[in-house]
């Protein structure tokens, strides 16, 4: 059992350290403060027992800050969870994240055997001999890593336990194909843990970014290759380099430069990255399904925006996410495609504006579109069904036609 003064004495020691970082002037000065607090997070995870996050959050939200710094500083210790550290090793766990969009089923399961040796070939020159690599033979989603900190802790300590360095399986796939048929478009993520010898600091890598950024682009690039082989009616766009087409797009509708492409980031940040560019992939591909599988032109389509919240306290909401229904004029109690479109850490005005910027540019009409600003609609619970609005202003599960197929679902659902 932790010792409570020992405990309480690394509470203080990490609120310290994220003030200093706060009021640190400039980058120069913030960094090596930065890297103290990633080491000392790490420490701090291996030698207590029980939940210092909190805590240290509460430390900090006593003293004024606000909530969207607290909620900055609890994705930091998130993303520190990523890394476990024993004697010899600090163990990473970071994903490569790429956006699947079908109508016939997305990809699940054992990644191909082809790509799994690229990946490790890729990590290969990224690392030099002293560091361990293990690349996971099935790929998941994001649910598999919706986890507490100190859960990733504890699982990513079994998953190095339990597999060996190389190509490996430390952690199962548990989709199935019923379940990936029902899903029109998905982020999909091939696991990967990193292991650094202890006396370097995690991920060092002697690789110029430049050169990163060329040998990221040089994997997609064959990656693309062998799945569109096996998974040939499937669209996919990879995070670490997505394709000229997609970023000619994100140029009309967005700005393509604001997306941390980077390997380098741990599993959360990477998820968190993927799903910001999850939503303007999942809109662009449920218009071009409803254009070319259900013969709809958008000029016979309507959509509802709504804003939905979760409990950040007592009495208290914090917006997670847009909700979008997308229907046919006149239907205006109907939803034909449901999207969502967390927040994260953006600004929810910045977020809305994109997003408008994303319809006009579908060339959506003014009349064609309804912001619910009113209603303040919940996430539901794990148990409930997702609900997304109409033009009605109320909340539906989305409608399926009687006349078309079955293998073309009418869901786009981010795990």
């Amino acid at each position: 059992m932790t010792d409570s003064n020992f405990f309480n004495k690394t509470v203080d020691e990490l609120v310290k350290l994220i003030k200093k970082a706060d009021s640190a002037k400039s980058i120069d000065k913030k960094y090596p403060l930065y890297t103290k607090l990633q080491v000392a997070t790490t420490k701090a995870y291996s030698q207590l027992e029980g939940d210092f996050i909190t805590p240290v959050i509460q430390k900090l939200e006593a003293d004024d800050y606000e909530f969207a710094n607290l909620m900055r500083w609890t994705f930091f210790f998130e993303c520190v969870a990523c890394n476990t550290a024993d004697d010899k090793y600090t163990h990473s766990l970071l994903v490569i994240p790429f956006m699947t969009s079908s109508a016939y089923g997305l990809p699940f399961g054992e990644v191909p055997q082809e790509a799994l040796e690229k990946i490790h070939h890729f990590l290969k020159g990224l690392f030099t001999p002293d560091f361990q690599i293990r690349v996971n033979r099935d790929m998941v989603n994001t649910d598999t890593f919706a986890m507490r900190p100190f859960e990733m802790q504890r699982y990513l300590k079994q998953w190095v336990a339990k597999s060996k360095p190389g190509i490996c399986r430390f952690l199962d796939s548990d989709e199935t194909r019923e379940e990936m048929t029902e899903l029109v478009a998905d982020i999909r993520l091939i696991p990967i843990i990193v292991s650094t010898p202890i006396k370097l600091l995690p991920l060092s890598t002697f690789v110029p970014e430049v050169s990163l950024k060329k040998m990221q682009k040089n994997l997609v690039f064959s990656l693309k290759r062998i799945f569109s082989e096996h998974y040939p009616v499937t669209h996919m766009e990879f995070l670490m380099s997505p394709s000229a087409e997609f970023t000619k797009y994100l140029q009309k509708v967005d700005n393509p430069s604001d997306y941390n492409s980077s390997f380098m980031l741990p599993c959360t940040g990477s998820m968190m990255e993927a799903g910001r560019l999850f939503r303007q992939f999942s809109l662009k591909e449920a218009l071009e399904k409803l254009k070319q599988t259900d013969n709809f032109a958008i000029k016979d389509l309507q959509v509802t925006v709504a804003p939905f919240y979760e409990p950040a306290g007592p009495g208290e909401a914090r917006m997670a996410e847009f909700r979008i229904g997308i229907s046919l004029k006149g239907e205006n109690s109907k939803v034909y495609q449901g999207l969502g479109w967390p927040v994260f850490f953006d600004d929810p005005e910045a977020v809305l504006d994109c997003l408008e910027a994303a319809l006009m540019y579908h060339k959506f009409d003014l009349d064609q579109v309804r912001l619910l600003s009113n209603p303040t609609f919940m996430l539901e619970d794990e148990d409930e069904e997702v609900r997304y609005p109409a033009f009605d202003g109320k909340l539906y599960e989305p409608f399926i036609r009687e006349d078309v197929s079955y293998v073309t679902p009418s869901l786009y659902q981010l795990n």
